[in-house]
């Protein structure tokens, strides 16, 4: 949830700006367009009680407003000066108007300048909590001010002390530093709210009682808000044949300590039983980005369908020519056969069907056209029915539509036994003619006329080779443009662009390289010169050859469609090129695991996800998509050496792994509590800050000198 505890509404004092001024209804819509949660009024050296409650009725929603002031207040060495908010909670309003007023008596805001014990004398007994503006952010605290201040309000009180810098940046290095920060808008201009990067609670609370408990790391506050997001239990296997068991939380769990402790095998291991569960899991290892990198570049998966390029597929084609046989033509002999014994049976003479002929015969094509259309609409309807599609549609429309389809599914099965009854007949009475011719040569010792000369089924037959052969090849033919893209985003490679993958379909040219096929472009091009040499023999003598060559070729390399002679390529481009671009190792990384965050997925395994990449990328990219993912409920597990992700992302569940003398131990807590518990020893408890400090940082030490380096040179 959103908070900003530093908020003007009014011109105080000289030097404000007028833009401070904002009405209730432009407040209300600032902050809600903002989507800020929780808002408290800070106004330089005064308290509009009236105003409050004013703005507090038009959110009109409990505890998102909160009562302050922004006092100029010193402590006890000359020139001691600098700014702090001073915050309760609503409850608490008339008394915060009362000990303001008892404060700064009749002092106008200009003249105000009160010491710091004072300010908590007036205002510890109801509760407030008290940022200073700290670093860089004018006019800030001195470290002589800091001490004296935390002396004065004693260890116990201390959680009610944050400090406000003007960057993020220094946020999260003096939170590391184990200070309590908060971030306002500190607004100058209603207009342009929040102009800033407002910060994020990652335990949203419902009170200012409540944000107190939490600044306390009360903890049975913070088990009740951690408990507000589910947890799933399983069974880690950090080495084989030794169990963990964890209780992991839907939001973010981050997995930290010594190499070798084996943090990559527990991430797999919870990959694998959350799986087994049925739960949808993306995951990423550092240690494996290229392999899994040119995994994403596979076209294993890829279905290539010649129908993307408005072409047939060719297996009814390729099935015919393998089924293809010759029509003989009827031979010489039977006709000298027929004519030299037509007269040894005058009963013979009577039978004028011993000198029918044949019918012409039909083709079955028709017919066969209707049983792909009947097949089609049938399973469309199927599908109608069964997937519920007519809720798309108003009833009345749904209704028509499943009659319209019952009717032609109707139309067409009549249609096609028109088409079988007219074909068929044809072909059965040409047999029941040759059977009679049969019976009446057998009982009258003669040779009837043949039916046919077969020239024509002959002609025919060789002329369906040469035109089903001619479809296949023109199927295959070159075609402008020869390709077909495909674009999916990947990711932002910055000042580079953005990066996609493409997915380039074409069929076999010469341009094709062997990786595009799943077969070898030698044994397409082999089978398809067979296939123009069957096309150029059809009508020659060489035909029926011809055609088991082409058949031993298709049962040799396994095709039966056009399918194979699709190539397909994945690779790389920036923006809107299609030209391939090579990424860098580093980009590999970069790239698989934006299109890892960007899945849709109940758990997300990340492995090392920094390896490779810059440390600002690791700290303004991934860990801002972890902490969204976190948000919207999803489940994060990563295991890291990274305080960006481990530390700053402030995980709701942290597991320290230890190895010491043969010993491994497994710790867990989180940074609220700052604990971090012997999941086997509950007496044995370490200081999470303590062992992010030296396990994350290098050091405490190691860390200090950092954050003094940084610090000279941001001031």
């Amino acid at each position: 949830m959103k908070i900003d505890l530093h908020c003007h509404t009014k011109k105080c004092k000289q030097g404000d700006s007028p833009n401070r001024n904002v009405c209730p209804e432009d407040f209300k819509k600032a902050v809600d367009d903002a989507q800020v949660d929780i808002v408290a009024i800070t106004n330089h050296n005064t308290f509009d009680l009236e105003q409050f409650n004013r703005f507090n009725k038009e959110l009109g929603e409990e505890e998102k407003l909160w009562p302050g002031v922004e006092l100029d207040v010193c402590g006890s060495r000359d020139k001691s000066h600098w700014h702090m908010l001073v915050i309760t909670g609503p409850s608490k309003k008339d008394q915060f108007n009362t000990a303001l007023q008892q404060l700064t008596g009749s002092m106008s805001p200009d003249k105000v300048l009160v010491n710091v014990g004072e300010v908590f004398s007036h205002f510890r007994d109801i509760g407030a909590i008290f940022i200073s503006h700290a670093h860089d952010k004018s006019p800030h605290i001195s470290p002589e001010d800091m001490s004296e201040m935390e002396t004065l309000i004693g260890e116990e009180e201390k959680w009610r002390l944050f400090y406000e810098p003007r960057s993020l940046v220094t946020v999260g290095i003096w939170t590391n530093h184990g200070f309590n920060m908060m971030l306002g808008s500190d607004v100058q201009d209603w207009n342009k709210y929040p102009n800033c990067e407002l910060p994020d609670l990652r335990l949203p609370v419902s009170s200012f009682e409540q944000f107190c408990l939490l600044a306390k790391r009360d903890g049975k506050t913070i088990e009740t808000l951690l408990g507000k997001r589910g947890t799933f239990n399983v069974i880690a296997h950090p080495h084989a044949g030794v169990d963990v068991s964890l209780t992991l939380r839907e939001d973010i769990n981050v997995m930290f300590g010594q190499k070798g402790t084996g943090k990559t095998e527990i991430l797999k291991s919870i990959e694998k039983v959350l799986l087994s569960e049925g739960r949808t899991c993306c995951s990423y290892y550092g240690n494996e980005k290229h392999e899994g990198f040119n995994t994403l570049l596979s076209t294993e998966d890829l279905v290539r369908e010649p129908s993307r390029f408005g072409r047939t597929n060719g297996s009814d084609e390729i099935s015919k020519i393998l089924n293809w046989s010759d029509a003989t033509p009827t031979s010489l002999s039977a006709y000298v056969t027929w004519w030299s014994t037509r007269g040894n049976n005058n009963n013979k003479d009577r039978f004028e069907l011993s000198n029918a002929q044949n019918l012409d015969e039909l083709s079955d094509s028709a017919f066969t056209t209707d049983q792909k259309a009947n097949k089609a609409v049938s399973s469309f309807v199927a599908a109608y029915r069964d997937n519920g599609y007519g809720s798309y549609l108003e009833k009345q429309d749904a209704d028509t539509l499943l009659a319209l389809l019952e009717k032609l599914g109707r139309s067409i099965h009549h249609q096609s036994k028109e088409h079988f009854i007219e074909y068929r007949s044809i072909e059965l009475a040409n047999i029941a003619l040759a059977k009679i011719k049969n019976e009446i040569d057998a009982k009258s010792e003669t040779k009837s006329k043949p039916g046919s000369t077969g020239f024509l089924a002959f002609v025919k037959a060789r002329i369906e080779l040469k035109e089903t052969a001619e479809k296949l090849i023109n199927a295959l033919a070159p075609i402008n443009p020869n390709h077909e893209f495909g674009r999916e985003y990947l990711g932002d490679l910055g000042d580079k662009g953005d990066a996609y993958i493409v997915t380039r379909y074409r069929y076999l040219s010469k341009e094709s390289k062997t990786k595009e096929f799943e077969k070898g472009i030698r044994d397409l091009r082999t089978w398809k010169i067979a296939l123009e040499e069957l096309r150029d023999e059809a009508m020659g003598p060489m035909a029926n050859a011809k055609q088991q060559d082409f058949a031993a070729r298709c049962n040799e390399h396994a095709i039966s469609d056009l399918s194979p002679f699709i190539g397909i390529s994945r690779y790389i481009a920036l923006d809107e090129s299609n030209d391939e671009y090579a990424p860098s190792s580093g980009e590999e990384g970069i790239l698989l695991l934006s299109h890892t965050l960007n899945k849709d997925a109940d758990v997300y395994i990340l492995d090392e996800a920094e390896l490779g990449m810059s440390n600002s990328y690791v700290d303004a990219v991934i860990r801002e998509r972890i902490q969204k993912l976190a948000r919207q409920g999803k489940a994060v597990v990563l295991a890291t050496h990274n305080a960006n992700l481990a530390v700053r992302t402030l995980p709701y569940l942290s597991v320290y792994r230890e190895h010491d003398n043969g010993v491994y131990r497994t710790y867990i807590g989180n940074p609220f509590t700052d604990e971090l518990v012997d999941i086997n020893d509950s007496s044995n408890v370490l200081s999470w800050t303590k062992k992010s400090l030296e396990v994350l940082e290098g050091s405490k030490e190691a860390f200090y000198n950092r954050r003094d380096v940084y610090e000279a040179g941001m001031r």
